[in-house]
C-alpha cells in the first residue's frame, strides 16, 4: 500500500496545513474523482494538529497519511 502524502518530518513542518489538505485533496480528486469540503477541512485541521504534536520531534521521522485500503468483499472468506 502506498500513502497518498508522505513526508519527512522536517518538510511536513515547513508546509502549511492547508498546503498539505490541498495535495490530499488532489490524491483524493485523482482517484474518486469528487471531494468533500469536510474532508479537506479534517485533513486541515489533523494536519495542524500532528505539526503541534510533533514539533519537538526528529526531523528525519516520517508521517504517511491516507492509504488506498484492500477491498474486503473482493477477499475468499475463511471458514472457521
Amino acid at each position: 500500500m502506498r500513502p497518498w502524502f508522505a513526508q519527512n518530518l522536517g518538510t511536513f513542518r515547513r508546509h502549511t496545513p492547508s498546503q498539505i489538505a490541498a495535495r490530499l485533496a488532489y490524491e483524493q480528486a485523482a482517484r474518486f474523482g469528487a471531494l468533500k469540503l469536510q474532508q479537506r477541512d479534517s485533513w486541515e485541521a489533523s494536519a495542524a494538529l500532528l505539526q503541534d504534536a510533533l514539533a519537538e520531534g526528529d526531523a528525519s521521522w516520517h508521517i504517511f497519511m491516507e492509504f488506498d485500503l484492500l477491498r474486503l468483499e473482493n477477499a475468499p472468506m475463511p471458514f472457521c
